[in-house]
């Protein structure tokens, strides 16, 4: 989801998706690897730190997820309508997920 009116937060939180390297799929040119970016890259990188705070607390449940995504986001000073609740934290949802 983009960016929303002022009123609300959209996106839900923001996370690294620009020159991400991730493996080649035209390997005809001879590179195994490449720069990507987009959603798709941004989606990797945050499904990834779910998998982390998961694995420090395999108990959480989805709402719980979402509210440590939430809590733990760094704002970047710029509109809600951009960058909804932050930066992903997952040194932060890790910690809180384990001391709450």
């Amino acid at each position: 989801c983009g960016p929303g009116s002022s009123s609300f937060r959209k996106p839900d939180i923001v996370a690294p998706g620009t020159d991400i390297v991730s493996c080649n799929n035209l390997f005809s040119l001879g590179h195994y690897y490449t720069r990507k970016s987009g959603t798709s890259m941004a989606t990797a990188v945050v499904t990834g730190c779910m998998a982390l705070t998961l694995a420090a607390n395999p108990t959480i449940t989805s709402e719980e997820m979402r509210m440590l995504l939430r809590k733990n986001a760094i704002d970047q000073n710029i509109p809600w309508n951009r960058q909804g609740w932050g930066m992903i934290n997952v040194k932060g949802m890790i910690k809180s997920a384990l001391f709450g």
